[in-house]
């Protein structure tokens, strides 16, 4: 008993000294999304909605300062919508999402499972964006990382690994 205790004492402290964060789950429309928070001392739930055939959520970054002395407030956002008709495949839906809301490119990569789009826009300030798109069961999914390009450094790390976190398994309720 008492090694066992001590050996899950040393699981708890690798966990918490690399920075293992518990996975979240995100219900969409018959399947689950999991995702993990980068770093839940500094990225917080800022909003969450789900109408009849789409929801999102979004994360917040705690305030940081650019190099102008403001403060800002990079996003984490995910927004999901229940496809209409038979599931499209992952081009046709990112070409749906790219037609709503389009953003010139830098860059592109396309992955077996999703799309990501790097983008620069400005917006009263220069901003870096990372678009990922996924399809999963019927779901359309959106994730849209953004921050002022000013401290884009300092959260490019935890974008990265908020796409790369974010998993999908198909519902076992109806």
């Amino acid at each position: 008993m008492r090694r066992t205790f001590r050996f899950l004492l040393v699981i708890l402290a690798i966990a918490v000294s690399t920075g293992a964060h518990a996975a979240e789950q995100l219900p969409l429309f018959g399947a689950q999304l999991t995702y993990t928070n980068p770093n839940p001392q500094v990225w917080h739930k800022d909003e969450e909605r789900r109408e009849s055939a789409k929801g999102l959520l979004a994360l917040k970054h705690v305030g940081l300062s650019d190099t102008g002395g403001n403060t800002t407030y990079p996003v984490l956002v995910i927004i999901y919508e229940q496809l209409p008709g038979p599931a499209q495949s992952l081009e046709d839906f990112t070409r749906m999402a790219r037609q709503r809301a389009f953003f010139p490119t830098d860059d592109i990569i396309t992955e077996n499972d999703r799309i990501i789009y790097f983008c620069r826009f400005t917006h009263d300030t220069s901003h870096d964006l990372v678009i990922a798109h996924f399809l999963f069961e019927g779901n359309g999914v959106q994730v849209m990382a953004d921050a002022p390009t000013t401290v884009y450094g300092e959260v490019e790390a935890d974008f990265k690994q908020f796409i790369d976190s974010i998993h999908f398994q198909k519902s076992s309720a109806p």
